[in-house]
């Protein structure tokens, strides 16, 4: 698969991704206390399956 494909391949997840959370959530999305770990220190990401 060519690098092309694979970045097509996350955006178009990422855009499901931004749906789904519109669609949960919509309005109240804003209200959200949501943790940004590109922004704070000290915590890291883990995989779904560990959690």
């Amino acid at each position: 698969m060519s690098e092309k494909a694979k970045k097509a391949g996350r955006r178009s997840l990422a855009q499901r991704r931004d749906i789904l959370i519109n669609e949960l959530w919509g309005d109240d999305l804003d209200d959200l206390n949501v943790w940004n770990r590109k922004i704070h220190d000290g915590f890291t990401t883990i995989p779904r399956t560990l959690t």
